[in-house]
């Protein structure tokens, strides 16, 4: 706890935390050792998807479009919500405090959280803003990632989080009113094959990745 902040009590808990520049690699390479091919291709309408599978021959089609969901397959629940992060310096912050991910969702402000990213970065978060044409102007971003320094370093003290600022990153999280689609259509007319739909995980597609892709799997045995 930083001594002069608001906070008076705090828990923690051991959980897994991913480094996505580590895992992503790692993660390739496994599929690619079990022959799997990765291919680019752009995909505007479900139209594209069925050539897509004739092409390759394949038996079953799993859809996995994120965002993309929404447009090819028609489905209006899928929305995009803005994310920002900002990576600082914090050499030795991991060893010296065993920390993974610390988190204040009370500020009033907004929520603000830390995550190391290993070798002595942390990420610095965190924003969940609906995607408009507004949010996407230079002068919000902007805006967003001073807020995240701002809040972070009010809540966690400069001592953790005073480092030098060494970038930052904006995305965009599929998220979907309803929650996750994931099921399976056992032929789909266009597509012309069976269809898994497993899309609309928003900002925890790492979280529930290997849970959905075991769902998935059990759903091609079917």
């Amino acid at each position: 706890l930083n001594p002069s902040g608001p906070h008076k009590f705090a828990f923690s808990y051991a959980a897994p935390v991913v480094c996505m520049s580590k895992y992503l690699p790692w993660l390739s390479g496994r599929v690619a050792a079990l022959g799997v091919r990765l291919e680019r291709a752009s995909l505007a309408s479900v139209d594209d998807v069925a050539s897509a599978r004739r092409e390759h021959g394949a038996d079953l089609v799993v859809n996995c479009l994120g965002l993309g969901a929404g447009k090819v397959f028609g489905d209006a629940a899928m929305h995009g919500v803005i994310g920002d992060l900002v990576y600082i310096r914090a050499p030795g912050v991991e060893e010296k405090l065993d920390l993974a991910a610390v988190s204040d969702e009370e500020h009033p402000d907004g929520l603000a959280y830390i995550v190391a990213q290993c070798d002595g970065i942390l990420a610095l978060a965190g924003t969940a803003e609906e995607h408009t044409a507004e949010a996407e102007s230079a002068a919000s971003v902007d805006a967003r990632r001073r807020g995240i320094l701002k809040r972070c370093r009010e809540v966690f003290g400069q001592e953790l989080v005073g480092g030098e600022v060494l970038g930052s990153w904006t995305g965009m999280r599929p998220q979907r009113h309803g929650g996750i689609r994931l099921e399976l259509e056992r032929l789909n007319p266009v597509v012309g094959a069976p269809l898994i739909h497993n899309y609309g995980h928003g900002g925890s597609g790492v979280v529930l990745s290997w849970g959905c892709a075991a769902d998935v799997a059990r759903l091609a045995m079917d």
